[in-house]
C-alpha cells in the first residue's frame, strides 16, 4: 500500500512538472505574439532566453518518466498517463520552438514598419492559448470528452490561417514591394498554425488516457 501511495504521489508530481511546463510554455506563445505585434525585440529575446529552460524541463520530465516505468512497473492506466506525459512534453517543447520562431521573426523585422496592424495573428494566439489551458485540463482530468472539443478551435486556427494568407497575397498583389515582410507575416502565422496542431496532440493525448485508444481530433 505505501509502495502504491509512494508512485501516485510521484504520478501528481508528474503532472504538476507538466502543468509548470505548460504554463511556461502558453506564456511564450504570449510573449511572441506581443513582440510581433508591437515590434518588442526586448520581449523577442525573453522567449529566446525562455526556450532553453523549456527545453530542460522537457529533460527533467522525459527523465522521471523514464524512472518511474523503470522501478514502478506501473499497471496499464498508470502506464498510459507515463506514455501519455512523455508524448505531452514533446509538443510543449515544439510549441515553444514554434513561439522563439515567431520572436525571431520579430528580431528580423526590426528596421520596418509593419506592412498592416497585426489582427489576427493575435487572434489565433488568443484562441491557441485557450486551447492549451483546456488540452492539459483535459490531460490532467483524463476527460476525452473535453479533449475532443479541442478539434473546433483548431478549425478555427486553420481557417485563420488560410484568410491570412489570401490577405498577405492581396497586400503583396498591390504592391511588391511588401512581398519580403508579408512571407515572414505568413510565416509567422503558419508557425501559430502548427502550435494548433501540436495542442490537439495533447488533447489526443488526453483522451489516450481516459480510453487506451488512439484517435485524430483533427
Amino acid at each position: 500500500m505505501d509502495t502504491r501511495r509512494g508512485f501516485l504521489q510521484e504520478l501528481e508530481q508528474l503532472q504538476n512538472e507538466i502543468l509548470s511546463m505548460g504554463a511556461m510554455t502558453k506564456e511564450a506563445i504570449i510573449k511572441a505574439t506581443a513582440s510581433l505585434q508591437n515590434k518588442d525585440i526586448a520581449l523577442a529575446e525573453e522567449v529566446r532566453a525562455t526556450d532553453d529552460l523549456i527545453d530542460d524541463k522537457m529533460q527533467e520530465i522525459e527523465e522521471a518518466c523514464i524512472r518511474m516505468i523503470a522501478t514502478q512497473q506501473p499497471v496499464a492506466t498508470d502506464l498510459r498517463k507515463i506514455e501519455a506525459g512523455i508524448k505531452t512534453v514533446l509538443d510543449l517543447e515544439r510549441i515553444a520552438d514554434y513561439a522563439e520562431d515567431i520572436a525571431k521573426i520579430t528580431i528580423k523585422l526590426r528596421d520596418e514598419e509593419l506592412i498592416k496592424p497585426l489582427i489576427d495573428i493575435p487572434k489565433m494566439a488568443q484562441i491557441a492559448q485557450l486551447m492549451l489551458d483546456k488540452a492539459l485540463d483535459a490531460y490532467v482530468m483524463g476527460d476525452s470528452a473535453k479533449a475532443e472539443k479541442i478539434g473546433e478551435w483548431d478549425d478555427q486556427i486553420d481557417d485563420m490561417y488560410r484568410a491570412i494568407g489570401d490577405e498577405l497575397v492581396t497586400v503583396i498583389q498591390q504592391d511588391p514591394s511588401t512581398a519580403k515582410q508579408a512571407l515572414q507575416l505568413m510565416l509567422a502565422a503558419k508557425f501559430m498554425e502548427r502550435i494548433g496542431d501540436h495542442i490537439t496532440n495533447i488533447a489526443e493525448n488526453a483522451v489516450y488516457i481516459a480510453t487506451g485508444e488512439r484517435v485524430s481530433i483533427n
